[in-house]
């Protein structure tokens, strides 16, 4: 188990850093008669050109003589996202390397060999999350993605994204950095005698006789929050902080709320994934019929909370968050006792999109019973250096950047010393609610997260999270990801399709991941590797919080950009978020009115059908 504040070392792996001569992976020892040659079309800067050189030639010296294939590589820059041209031709390669932006639309054109019959027989991807297998799945005949589709190509690593923090000013702000999985709480608390909460972010009152003496035994350090409480702040980089949690620790570094902040603005960010997806919603819905533009959705989402329960015909287990199409067509949700009611998928794109507006900027207006309710931004994000968030980050503008895991190796290269990496945010109720306003209002000025250990109204919040028939109630841990994947062209030669599946069995399998890693571009598509200490000796850089990025994988998910064999129907909506909305001359109801009718006819014309 980590020990609080404890952090992973890092052995550096030299067998990753030596450069491989030539450009192709081949050596006069490995030619040989015997040997079928595949071509390999890979992009180098996506893996790092060094780290696939060292994986064909390592191949070619191993596992391929075993096999009697020899790889000939050819780095093309912008393959994965260009490979259609390539494929096309009628001597094709053998292997290529494509994105899951373009992945669909080579799939509709039935350009890739079905790799299903393949990996029954070898089970080559049963340690991969099922979420990253499917966005390489679809069956032609049928016209469906997803889960239970043909795999037309199997993974090579994944950049999820997570949070990047400065830990520097975490702790100029007092602020105790822990290291404790969730699953790991209730252990680590008996042994070290600690009374640590379920929370991303907590405060613990340091006037409460009980917890002084066990936060004073854990060696916590005690401060002024935002309140003008005394009290033991503590971030738990290894639980996703809730939608509350992370607009207050964001207010803690952003200067117009704490003039004592390092940094100017508390958090930035510019994608609505992790809190839209957190409660079960997306910004397209099926409705069992077609797609319907469906972001600003409000009908709640449902949380399983019985053994299982039946919607719509769909069977669902404990803790599952129930789909759009059945949540719109089964009338008894609202009365079904397994179902529990969160929060809807407008209210996480409103969630989202108060950040990036100052505190007089109007987000929504909206009729809620008969009344009108003006939504104002929270003015956590400074939105016209949103495009340069990276260099905000670097330059120590902003205190928490959401980013992929690849941003670490520019990091590496910025200068700044001390960063680490969190989960991205999660729904998550907790009993009693999250905070509470002072001054009897409910503006954002006045909100602050309660104290654990404090009374408010008459009750002492606990920190416990909200159970409902012994379910917690939290959302989805989902963050968008990118990832490309080795698929066989149809039109190379089909007598190399066995000697090609050899190659990439290897390629995606340990050995094969474990070199790629090196390029700190990408985690293993491996669940166990990406959490394994063969990964962590193999980064060329420090991976404090393993944890989280082997979690970022297991959650990852494709961007909406992916979802279908084309993007021109998001960003027909997608420009008008990004500019007037977020510029503050739009709200999210006119936004809305103006995108949906094309978004919808737009989507009338996808035959696609996505299964999760």
């Amino acid at each position: 188990m980590k020990k609080m504040i404890k952090k992973v070392a890092v052995v550096l792996c030299s067998a990753l850093l030596f450069s491989v001569v030539g450009c192709t992976g081949e050596t006069d020892d490995d030619a040989s008669s015997d040997l079928t040659t595949i071509t390999f079309y890979y992009d180098p800067q996506t893996r790092g050109d060094a780290e696939y050189r060292q994986l064909i030639d390592t191949y070619n010296k191993t596992q391929g003589q075993a096999d009697k294939v020899k790889i000939s590589g050819r780095p093309v820059s912008g393959v994965t996202n260009s490979a259609q041209s390539h494929m096309m031709r009628n001597n094709a390669p053998n292997v290529i390397m494509v994105g899951d932006k373009s992945f669909k639309s080579l799939a509709v054109q039935d350009l890739m060999v079905s790799l299903e019959d393949y990996d029954k027989k070898t089970d080559a991807t049963s340690d991969m999350p099922a979420e990253l297998l499917n966005r390489f799945r679809y069956s032609y005949d049928t016209k469906q993605a997803g889960a239970g589709a043909d795999l037309l190509g199997v993974p090579n690593g994944n950049d999820p994204k997570m949070f990047y923090y400065n830990v520097a000013y975490f702790r100029q702000q007092n602020i105790n950095i822990i290291s404790v999985a969730e699953q790991d709480l209730d252990n680590y608390n008996k042994e070290n005698g600690t009374n640590f909460m379920p929370h991303g972010y907590a405060e613990y009152d340091a006037s409460n006789a009980q917890i002084k003496s066990w936060a004073s035994t854990a060696g916590l350090a005690a401060s002024k929050n935002l309140a003008g409480d005394n009290v033991y702040k503590v971030f738990n980089e290894q639980i996703p902080t809730n939608w509350e949690e992370l607009r207050y620790l964001s207010k803690c570094f952003t200067q117009t709320y704490n003039t004592g902040s390092p940094s100017k603005f508390g958090f930035m960010t510019e994608w609505w994934f992790p809190f839209g997806w957190s409660v079960g919603g997306d910004c397209i819905g099926y409705n069992g019929k077609q797609y319907e533009f469906t972001i600003l959705d409000d009908t709640p989402n449902y949380l399983v909370t019985g053994d299982e329960a039946t919607v719509n015909g769909r069977t669902y287990q404990r803790g599952e968050v129930v789909l759009y199409e059945d949540k719109i067509k089964d009338s008894t949700v609202a009365s079904n006792a397994d179902l529990y009611a969160i929060k809807s998928q407008y209210d996480a794109f409103l969630e989202f999109n108060r950040y990036t507006k100052t505190q007089s900027s109007v987000v929504d207006e909206k009729t809620v019973d008969g009344v009108k309710v003006t939504y104002k931004g929270y003015g956590l994000i400074d939105s016209g250096n949103l495009s340069n968030r990276d260099g905000e980050f670097i330059a120590g503008n902003a205190a928490i950047l959401s980013r992929d895991y690849s941003f670490g190796y520019t990091l590496q290269a910025s200068g700044l010393k001390e960063w680490d990496v969190a989960p991205e945010v999660q729904y998550r109720e907790y009993v009693g609610g999250s905070v509470y306003y002072k001054n009897g209002t409910n503006n954002f000025a006045d909100e602050y997260l309660k104290v654990i250990g404090k009374t408010y109204d008459g009750e002492t919040y606990t920190g416990e999270l909200n159970t409902v028939n012994g379910t917690a109630v939290v959302g989805l841990r989902a963050v968008n990801s990118i990832s490309e994947a080795y698929v066989i062209p149809k039109r190379s030669e089909p007598d190399k399709y066995d000697a090609a599946w050899k190659f990439i069995t290897w390629a995606s399998g340990r050995e094969g991941q474990l070199i790629l890693a090196g390029c700190n571009l990408c985690v293993p598509n491996q669940i166990s590797l990406a959490v394994s200490d063969e990964f962590v000796k193999n980064q060329n850089r420090i991976v404090d919080n393993l944890a989280a990025v082997g979690a970022s994988v297991v959650d990852g998910r494709i961007g909406d950009w992916g979802y279908f064999e084309e993007g021109s129907w998001v960003t027909a909506w997608a420009n008008v978020l990004n500019g007037s909305v977020r510029a503050g001359n739009m709200t999210l109801s006119q936004f809305y009115e103006n995108t949906k009718a094309n978004a919808n006819s737009a989507l009338a014309k996808k035959e696609m059908v996505i299964r999760r």
